[in-house]
């Protein structure tokens, strides 16, 4: 027995402790079982037996051929996760199976086992309510990203109607007053300053106005550049009204904005 085999010592004390490794490893909740090269069992505890019967209908018992008890669609894996352990790989695998028209898990470990014989030691346990409890955090988190993106949209919302009202209840009634004197201003053939001041005044807020929407829609943009090209995009600006001559040199100007 596998008990035996782990006792180094010999006489009465060897094998009361053999007696009692072997108890303790049939009480685990944990299944353990050992099959050899030719995946015979050598030794499984009572857990195994229990699991591996609730998995397959089945009571496995030593000298039992461990594939026999493995699905068909399943014994490729299983033939390679063995031939993997007698290599000296460790190697997990979960699924399910249906037991009482219920989805349960097991977890199924392959280990290596040192010594003369080529020998597997299996470990297999019902993880039915860790699965459980891993689905329930991932929907928890699903439904927080839900929630984030949720948020985030109507914010997003909230920031275009708010533009939205700015661009049709402020800019757009300045415009509007702005072309209104511009017409005065062609039926008048531009003699009225005072028109054309208000014209100036008027659009130059309007500048403001959309720079400062412009800002909070592109403000992570305006963050990636740099200050020298932001200069320079205003001098163009600055110099398309041909108004005013723009002589621009920059000297030590290096990074991004901050």
């Amino acid at each position: 027995m596998l008990a035996e085999k782990l006792i180094i010592h010999s006489g009465d004390t060897a094998c009361e402790a053999g007696s009692l490794l072997e108890k303790a490893i049939s009480v685990l909740q944990d299944g353990i079982c050992i099959i050899d090269e030719k995946a015979i069992f050598l030794y499984i505890n009572s857990a195994c037996q229990r699991i591996m019967e609730m998995h397959t209908g089945k009571r496995p018992m030593p000298g039992d051929s461990f594939f026999d008890f493995v699905p068909r669609e399943r014994k490729a894996r299983h033939h390679e996760f063995v031939e993997n352990a007698l290599a000296g790989q460790h190697s997990v695998l979960e699924f399910p199976f249906f037991d009482a028209a219920a989805e349960r898990w097991l977890r199924l470990e392959y280990y290596p086992v040192t010594g003369d014989q080529k020998t597997v030691c299996l470990r297999t346990r019902d993880i039915t309510e860790s699965v459980a409890l891993r689905k329930l955090v991932d929907e928890e988190q699903r439904n927080q990203q839900k929630k984030i993106i949720n948020a985030t949209l109507k914010a997003e919302e909230k920031q275009r109607n708010q533009i939205g009202r700015e661009l049709h209840d402020n800019v757009n009634q300045v415009v509007t007053t702005i072309k209104l004197y511009a017409e005065l201003c062609l039926n008048d053939g531009c003699s009225n300053n005072t028109l054309v001041e208000q014209i100036v005044s008027r659009s130059s807020y309007c500048i403001e106005e959309i720079r400062s929407l412009s800002q909070k829609l592109s403000a992570p943009f305006i963050e990636e550049r740099s200050l020298e090209d932001l200069m320079a995009e205003l001098v163009v600006s600055v110099r398309g009204t041909q108004k005013t001559l723009v002589r621009y040199r920059t000297s030590g100007i290096k990074g991004k904005v901050v």
